[in-house]
């Protein structure tokens, strides 16, 4: 294994320990260290799904408003901090006014609402990657873009069929 690869695996074993989550450090260590990881984006990515999925299995334990209280902390940071998100919220925010002052049908409703999830949940995955990445990786690197372009991508998309979708609420009215 790489220096590198060490020293990005150490820093996510730092940032659980000083996150609260001691106990997990030896297994995120364990989990980082796996055969398959790699310097390749491929063996890096699998690291971190691995790294999740260690992670997730300490979170069993913990009471369900302790872990609605970790997303809840997420969802603040993302409004203090990625002005996008905020953005987002706002037209969400527009959108459902649009939708209380047409009253059109459940499933428009349903569609909308859906549309919107979307947007957030794809802002907010392509916000945290980044965070992550930027952490791991401070200096430029072309997979690390590579990486945050496929995010920012996937907003896009998500984007994209929310407008389609507001397109075709307003045309079929």
């Amino acid at each position: 294994m790489c220096t590198h690869w060490l020293s990005s695996s150490l820093t996510i074993c730092k940032l659980a320990r000083d996150c609260g989550f001691g106990g997990s450090v030896a297994s995120l260590r364990f989990a980082l260290h796996t055969p398959t990881s790699s310097t390749t984006l491929p063996g890096v990515l699998i690291g971190l799904l691995v790294s999740i999925w260690a992670y997730t299995g300490l979170m069993k334990g913990q009471s369900i408003f302790r872990r609605m209280g970790f997303a809840l902390a997420g969802l603040r940071l993302a409004l203090q901090r990625e002005s996008s998100f905020r953005t987002h919220l706002l037209a969400a925010a527009g959108v459902l006014g649009a939708l209380l002052y047409t009253r059109p049908s459940a499933v428009w409703w349903a569609i909308g609402i859906l549309a919107i999830g979307l947007v957030l949940v794809a802002e907010l995955i392509n916000s945290a990657l980044e965070t992550l990445a930027d952490r791991l990786h401070p200096a430029q690197h072309p997979e690390i873009r590579v990486a945050k372009d496929m995010a920012a991508g996937a907003v896009l998309i998500a984007s994209v069929i929310a407008l389609a979708v507001a397109a075709l609420f307003f045309l079929q009215r």
